[in-house]
Parts: C-alpha cells; structure tokens; sequence
C-alpha cells in the first residue's frame, strides 16, 4: 500500500486509536499489558513485510510503554533472547526508512498525546 491510496488517505495510521483506547478504556475494562504484548509482536513477527510489521509494533510498543510504566516487559525473553529495546530516535529512523511518508510524524504525534495524558487533543473520555 502507497502513502496515495484511498485508503491511507481516507483511513490515517492507527497510532492515535492505539493511544485514545488504551487511554480511555472504562474502570474495570482489562486490556491486559500492551507492552508486553507489543513487545511479543515485534520479536516474533513474520512475512509478509516483516520489518516494516516489526518496526510499527515497536512503535505501538513505545505507546504503551508511556501508557503504562508500571506494566513489566517480558524480563524472561528479554534475557534469554537477548533482546534490546529500541530508542525513540531509532523507532523514528526505521518508520522513515520503512514507513509511510510522514509515518514518524504521525507516530510522534501519537507519542505527544501518550505523554500528555487523557482527555487531551479533544479526545472524549469514555465514561461506561
């Protein structure tokens, strides 16, 4: 898929969903540990486009690692893996290189309203 195609161009890149539900989900309403579900993701991905699959889950997984600090990543497949968590800088670097045009930009923008917290950017509150 192009950066011109109808889709992308009716249908944005779902990083600010990602941060709106993860975000506002109801009192009670369990969305389990994004980081360490973002983190399996990008470590086991597999064809088709695997890289460029893997980078946007790393990206999903720096989202929810801003959500949820006190979440834990996986330590064990860390460990016995060797697994490296990537840099903002280096998550930016590979949406430019893999991504969409204006992939990054978008994706920081995400991480802004990570950072910020909710009911910013005019995002509504669910309420239950």
């Amino acid at each position: 898929m192009a950066a011109g195609d109808a889709a992308v161009q009716a249908w944005p890149l779902p990083y600010r969903a990602a941060v709106w539900v993860m975000q506002n989900r109801g009192d009670g309403e369990f969305v389990g540990n994004p980081r360490r579900h973002f983190q399996h993701l990008a470590t086991r991905m597999v064809e088709p486009r695997k890289e460029l699959r893997t980078w946007r889950a790393w990206a999903c997984w720096r989202l929810g690692k801003e959500i949820f600090p006190d979440h834990p990543a996986d330590e064990d497949q860390i460990a016995a893996e060797h697994i490296r968590e990537p840099s903002d800088p280096e998550i930016g670097a590979m949406l430019d290189k893999l991504g969409l045009p204006g992939e990054r930009e978008v994706w920081q923008a995400a991480l802004a309203m990570a950072m910020a917290g909710p009911k910013q950017f005019g995002a509504p509150v669910y309420a239950g």
